[in-house]
């Protein structure tokens, strides 16, 4: 018996040109992330999101740029109950 397990990931994004403020740059993003899992014993499973970030990079700190990113789940399954009601909300993932 062999068990068979893998994984894909994938990410499409799109940035701003990025603009000075205060000596620092910052710049927006907006993506869309994904990715599924599978083995013999078990269904594919497929997970996605879309967000948006800001890239802000300090160039006295060095050439490093800092990420912030929000993204929201597209799989209602995955959305989270509003308080004691049915309404569900794609809360966001940081």
């Amino acid at each position: 018996f062999v068990q068979s397990e893998g994984y894909v990931l994938w990410n499409v994004e799109w940035r701003t040109t990025s603009i000075e403020v205060l000596r620092t740059r910052l710049g927006l993003v907006f993506f869309s992330d994904s990715g599924a899992t599978w083995s013999n014993t078990h269904e594919i499973s497929y997970v996605a999101s879309l967000g948006f970030g800001v890239r802000w990079m300090i160039p006295q700190l060095g050439t490093e740029v800092r990420a912030l990113d929000v993204g929201f789940p597209l799989d209602p399954s995955r959305w989270q109950a509003l308080g004691n009601s049915s309404n569900r909300l794609p809360l966001p993932v940081i």
